[in-house]
């Protein structure tokens, strides 16, 4: 068995709360012999020394590091820390906390890394409300959801995926990738990710499994959320627009200013335009 380092990122939420910890209490045994779990708690209000010792009991015999300092840290300079600990021969798994995760995830995984040495990215389909939403077409700036299922080796040129579910090679990260961008904060990091492991590596793969996520920008969130969750993706694009090419960038904040008026006009407010 191939050896992982799994990633789950938590925010505000309590241990039974995450949808993604949940998941793996139902299959914690299976995992115990090749992996180990770090809890990246992003909350202000973090889990007690009670709350991490009643998790370990929950988790046992999968073994775990709680992470926690009362810091909302951004997800490229999380990402950059955690990183720097992984080993050559580990794989980087990579959850956030909504994530809905079955067994077959890392059964696929185990099987798909061993018939493919050469590949250093392994991605599953993830699904919302019925959706395939990664992985996904993405020229610079302006993206479309894959209508059907699409498995194997895929080319990387003009694709991208959402970081829940990424599992990423040890020595490619260690030797290869240059690191998250840091002057991203939440918004951007996968596109991010991709656009360079496009530049390093012609292909990367499906795995034949499904992961149900939640997308909070598309739930019943408040107005006031779906302006910071659009703002804040807009200014996450733009900014890796403006350091690849002039023409691309003027391009995006024209793309963006359209999808700022369509914005406007669906949900009555002018706040799209002009932040609160």
């Amino acid at each position: 068995m191939y050896k992982l380092k799994i990633l789950i990122v938590l925010y505000n939420k309590l241990p039974l709360e995450s949808e993604t910890l949940v998941s793996f209490l139902t299959f914690k045994e299976q995992l115990s012999n090749y992996a180990k779990l770090i809890i990246w708690d992003n909350s202000k209000k973090y889990w007690n020394d009670n709350q991490v010792e009643k998790m370990k009991e929950a988790l046992a015999p999968l073994q775990f590091k709680y992470v926690a300092n009362g810091l909302n840290t951004s997800l490229s300079k999380l990402y950059n820390k955690v990183i720097q600990t992984i080993n050559h021969d580990e794989f980087l798994v990579i959850f956030d906390h909504d994530s809905s995760i079955n067994i077959s995830y890392f059964e696929k995984l185990q099987q798909s890394i061993k018939k493919n040495q050469d590949i250093n990215l392994f991605v599953p389909i993830v699904i919302y409300d019925n959706q395939i939403v990664s992985p996904a077409t993405l020229w610079h700036f302006k993206g479309s959801y894959w209508k059907n299922e699409k498995y194997g080796k895929i080319s990387s040129k003009g694709v991208t995926a959402i970081n829940s579910g990424m599992a990423i090679r040890g020595s490619y990260l260690a030797s290869e990738f240059i690191g998250y961008d840091e002057d991203l904060k939440f918004y951007g990091t996968d596109d991010d990710f991709m656009w360079k492991y496009s530049k390093d590596n012609s292909h990367f793969y499906v795995l034949n499994t499904r992961i149900d996520h939640v997308l909070n920008f598309f739930e019943n969130t408040s107005l006031n959320d779906k302006i910071f969750r659009f703002n804040a993706s807009k200014e996450g694009c733009l900014l890796q627009l403006k350091k690849r090419s002039k023409l691309i960038y003027l391009m995006g904040v024209v793309y963006y200013l359209l999808l700022t008026l369509k914005y406007t006009v669906r949900y009555r407010s002018v706040h799209f335009i002009k932040k609160r």
